[in-house]
């Protein structure tokens, strides 16, 4: 994209865990957020990477996974950075420590 001269905005990240929320699911959430913020970081044309939202208990389903029929409604849930609780969770910590390197 960058050799097209296109810039790349990464928004509305989200990574959503089909239940039950399992540590080592959670670990698989870090690695993915991890991977597409140093993805995004090593390219010049990537001009953003904004999350969803904040915490899990504010978030809504994106429509195409809220919608009536879908096969997995209402068996995603804790996509973002910070618990119900607003505790970080190791997607955060995943985050973080890209931005101390």
């Amino acid at each position: 994209m960058a050799d097209l001269g296109l810039e790349v905005w990464i928004t509305e990240m989200d990574v959503p865990i089909v239940t039950p929320v399992t540590p080592d699911k959670l670990a698989a959430q870090a690695q993915t957020y991890r991977q597409m913020f140093e993805t995004c970081l090593a390219a010049p044309n990537c001009k953003a990477f904004i999350v969803f939202g904040v915490y899990d208990g504010g978030y809504a389903l994106p429509p195409f996974l809220a919608r009536e029929g879908v096969t997995a409604q209402g068996q995603w849930a804790a996509a973002l950075l910070f618990d119900e609780s607003f505790r970080p969770k190791p997607a955060y910590e995943a985050l973080a420590e890209v931005l101390r390197r």
